[in-house]
């Protein structure tokens, strides 16, 4: 390495001021570590150094050395240090006892720096001594060198460079203090000091500390992120800034009396984040104190308790919501202690008995309970306090006019994790309208089951599926016996009780169209057979409608039966003498229809035959007169039309051309036809049945015609089963579309049948005794005038269908 030119006239100078910069630093270091005593043996030894030129090259260095009489060996072996000098290669020259000691039994002639020290340090240690060479300065720094066992310690190095009486450098003299326990300690307190600020970054609250007047100094990492860098400057009283102004004054007030007094800060506000938000902050700031008790710093932790205030908020919302909700039923609310006095009474049950809370406390709540239900309620209270159960019971509670009302005293237990009771709630709902009501109910209940049972009509109910349910006792003493159906037997429901109660011959009917109404819903009637307690069979009309619920679903069937015998024998006579007049009033009125036609046609036939005379006496005349002649040959043919008039207005009314047509709907018909002829139906114990096609068009056609038609039909048929009697009678009518233009209507019977079906609508052809035979060539002269017709066919292996069709009104056409 060359000389530096600018040094060499002062060479000796800065190598003596260099000598004792480093004795200095030497000394300062030593201070720092060792005390006072040391501090000044360093100051002396670098004083003594630096007059006498230790590090001094050339002829002053004998010279001084002479006149102080110092060696420099015990200069260096006094150094509390390892003390060494390297030449330019880096070789070790000299070295004091404690270098030697450190680095052991090694040959220091030649030992090289990079041998002792660490890989790692070595190059970036010869870097910096560079450096300070071309600069011009003494190097300062540290590194690890090696002891002779092996193992690496940490030194601080303090050197300088040497240079001869011409400037030319000639090597490094340094110092090595050993700092790896201080060395040690500082990574362990840095490691700590690291540690304590990850802990202080990461609680989860805001942390600051500030010197004894207030002034924030430190902040935690979560203190930085909550207000942003904007806010981060909160010395003095800027943070009142960040404060909810609701809150301000209170704060600032508080700061003011913990720093005047030294008394800890302890309080919950709102402070304000770095995106405007309020959130709420429990800060708890504590002084800490020197040894003279005073004020050093102080140091806080903020807590973010909004979520809890908003929960608190809730619940104080809940909570009064709750008390107003509680206040607000309709009932009577408390709650008491395990021994069963009272904890909690609401508003109403106080504004009911017109006692206070006070006045209530204990079993003082007792006095208010009617003195005839209070040892009955006292002595069930303990019981369910002795059970732990829930329970309830009715007493008369004295309102604060002094009036006493029915309630319903209501108790549940609240237990705990483990099942013990910790408390009780109840209340008290006043039943007293309630009670009149029931008692109401019951008279009026007693009442309505005499009426049913005092009627003299028999009443009986059964189940949707037809189990029975209930008969009065009119009932029970037509039947002679009284019927227990709370437990029916399998089987039971309608099979037994029918076979046992009617007559056998309408079992089947009854029980048809008993099933067909529980089945659709439709209301039940018929008339049959009844059998009485005394064995005697006797007509009765049953009738029966369903009770329904809101949505329609049929809950129970309820039913009357009326003993129609006497009316029913009384219509059988009356039946008798209807048809004697009614045959007798047929005779009149062929007698007076055959009066009619032959006073109509006699008077035109009485006139032909004078006429006819008279021609024949023109003729005969000598000579003829035949223009006389062909005049009254002309009268004769006038007379002939007019009695051929007579006739045509005798067929036009048979034929029924007048009516008066509208839209009808058949099945509608067929219904008023059915209940028309029931009376009639019923009393020959025949069964009806019914196909009809609910979605019918309708027809244009003359409604009283067509009841004259089917009446016609339906009599047909009954007139037709009166010799059945080994088959159930049945009448069935029928409707359904015939075609696409027309409907067709039926009437079966299951009669005889007939045997000329297509004669029995002749005029005068009957098949009855006494019979006119008009009947049937009416109807089908009727229906043909509404452009239908009408038909009979003989079905087997009994019985007559009679059929016919009318066309379906314009526009109604599928």
């Amino acid at each position: 390495m060359k000389a530096m030119p600018p040094l060499r006239k002062y060479g000796s100078t800065i190598a003596i001021s260099g000598a004792g910069l480093l004795v200095f630093w030497l000394s300062s270091e030593l201070a720092a570590t060792a005390g006072p005593s040391v501090y000044v043996r360093s100051a002396l030894l670098a004083a003594t150094a630096i007059l006498t030129g230790v590090f001094i090259q050339g002829p002053q260095r004998q010279g001084a050395l002479d006149r102080t009489g110092y060696d420099a060996r015990e200069f260096l072996e006094g150094i509390p240090g390892l003390a060494w000098i390297v030449d330019t290669e880096g070789r070790l020259t000299k070295g004091n006892t404690s270098l030697r000691d450190y680095l052991g039994a090694v040959d220091t002639s030649n030992l090289h720096c990079r041998q002792v020290i660490h890989p790692e340090d070595f190059d970036r240690t010869e870097g910096l001594m560079s450096q300070c060479l071309e600069n011009g300065q003494q190097f300062h720094g540290a590194y690890r060198l090696r002891r002779h066992d092996g193992t690496y310690r940490w030194f601080r190095v303090a050197a300088c460079p040497r240079h001869d009486r011409d400037g030319e450098f000639i090597g490094w003299c340094g110092i090595l203090l050993d700092i790896d326990d201080q060395k040690v300690a500082e990574e362990a307190l840095r490691a700590t000091e690291h540690s304590l600020r990850s802990i202080l970054d990461n609680i989860p609250g805001l942390i600051i500390t500030a010197d004894s007047e207030g002034n924030q100094d430190y902040a935690n990492k979560t203190q930085r992120d909550y207000f942003g860098p904007d806010l981060f400057d909160l010395s003095g009283l800027g943070f009142l800034s960040i404060i909810h102004p609701d809150e301000r004054d209170g704060v600032a007030a508080a700061r003011v009396r913990s720093i005047q007094t030294g008394e800890p800060m302890d309080r919950a506000y709102r402070m304000r984040r770095y995106d405007g938000v309020y959130r709420w902050f429990h800060a708890r700031v504590e002084p800490i104190f020197d040894e003279d008790g005073k004020v050093v710093c102080w140091c806080g932790l903020f807590t973010d308790i909004d979520d809890l205030k908003r929960v608190e908020r809730a619940s104080e919302i809940k909570e009064f919501q709750l008390q107003r909700l509680i206040d607000a039923l309709p009932t009577l609310v408390w709650s008491a202690h395990t021994d069963g006095s009272t904890e909690f009474l609401n508003r109403r049950w106080l504004e009911y008995t017109g006692l206070s809370q006070e006045q209530a406390t204990d079993w003082n709540w007792t006095a208010v309970i009617h003195s005839d239900d209070r040892g009955r309620l006292v002595e069930y209270w303990r019981s369910l306090l002795a059970a732990g159960a829930p329970g309830e019971i009715e007493a008369r509670l004295r309102r604060f006019d002094g009036q006493y009302r029915w309630f319903l005293f209501q108790a549940e237990p609240v237990r705990d994790a483990s099942g013990t009771v910790i408390h009780w709630f109840g209340s008290n709902t006043d039943i007293d309208d309630r009670k009149r009501a029931e008692e109401a109910l019951r008279a009026r209940q007693y009442e309505l089951q005499q009426l049913v049972d005092t009627i003299p009509t028999l009443v009986w109910s059964v189940t949707p599926e037809g189990e029975p349910a209930y008969i009065n006792k009119q009932l029970e003493t037509y039947y002679g016996r009284k019927i227990d159906h709370s437990q029916p037997k399998e089987g039971s429901k309608l099979d037994g009780a029918l076979g046992r109660l009617m007559h056998p011959d309408d079992v089947e009917a009854v029980k048809g169209n008993l099933m067909q109404s529980l089945k659709t819903g439709e209301p039940f009637a018929m008339r049959y057979r009844n059998r009485r307690g005394d064995g005697v069979y006797r007509w009765v009309d049953n009738r029966a409608q369903p009770l329904r619920d809101d949505d329609g679903r049929i809950v129970k069937w309820y039913g009357v039966i009326i003993d129609i015998d006497d009316e029913m024998r009384a219509h059988d006579v009356v039946r008798a003498t209807q048809d004697k007049l009614s045959r007798a009033s047929q005779l009149a009125s062929l007698a007076e229809l055959s009066a009619s036609i032959a006073h109509e046609v006699n008077q035109p036939l009485a006139a032909v035959i004078t006429n006819s005379h008279a021609c024949q006496r023109w003729l005969s005349a000598d000579p003829p007169n035949l223009q006389r002649a062909r005049i009254t040959a002309e009268r004769m043919v006038r007379d002939s039309m007019a009695a051929a008039e007579v006739v045509d207005r005798i067929r036009a009314l048979f034929k029924q051309t007048a009516s008066s047509r509208t839209s009808i709907n058949l099945n509608e018909v067929i219904g008023e036809v059915r209940q028309l002829m029931f009376d009639e139906i019923i009393s020959q114990g025949i069964f009806v049945e019914a196909d009809l096609d609910a979605g019918l068009p309708p027809v244009l056609a003359d409604r009283v015609q067509m009841q004259q038609v089917l009446v016609n039909l339906v009599r047909n048929g009954i007139d037709a089963m009166k010799s059945t009697i080994d088959v159930s009678k049945s009448l069935k009518f029928g409707s359904h579309r015939y075609g696409e233009n027309a409907i067709l209507v039926y009437v079966r019977d299951n009669g005889d049948g007939i045997a000329e079906p297509e004669r029995i609508f002749e005029p005068f052809f009957t098949t009855k005794a006494g019979g006119m035979g008009m009947g049937l060539a009416i109807c089908r002269s009727i229906l043909e005038s509404h452009d239908g017709r009408l038909w009979a066919e003989s079905i087997e292996p009994r019985g007559t269908v009679f059929s016919f069709t009318l066309p379906i009104q314009s526009g109604d056409a599928a």
